[in-house]
């Protein structure tokens, strides 16, 4: 498992090198901000990517109680996948370690990643 630090991009400028993910999951190490995490699919075939929250509900205003679901996309092979979190929802994700973990079907060093603090 690999912690995957966003970078954070400036008017000067920003690196923001891709990251191979690990089968057995990576987490994002979250330091406040909305968070862009984009995956590009190098393997053979589609995998699946997930994030589970780590509360199974949340309070919203006018709404009362919701359940906050699982994000999952299935990136095809060849093809890039991108997920957002606003800074109003991301909590919903982040586990005791301050990290936000992402689960994959099949992920190996083909299959890359990078996350931006926005």
């Amino acid at each position: 498992m690999a912690n995957i630090t966003p970078s954070a991009p400036s008017n000067a400028g920003a690196l923001a090198p891709f990251a191979a993910t690990t089968p057995g999951g990576d987490e994002i190490v979250y330091n406040g901000g909305d968070l862009m995490i984009e995956f590009n699919n190098g393997h053979a075939s589609s995998i699946t990517v997930q994030f589970v929250p780590t509360q199974s509900s949340k309070k919203v205003a006018g709404a009362g109680r919701v359940n906050i679901p699982t994000r999952s996309l299935a990136i095809a092979a060849g093809a890039h996948g991108v997920f957002r979190f606003g800074q109003e929802d991301v909590n919903a994700y982040v586990n005791a370690a301050g990290r936000i973990p992402i689960t994959y079907t099949g992920g190996n060093a083909a299959m890359t990643m990078r996350a931006f603090r926005t």
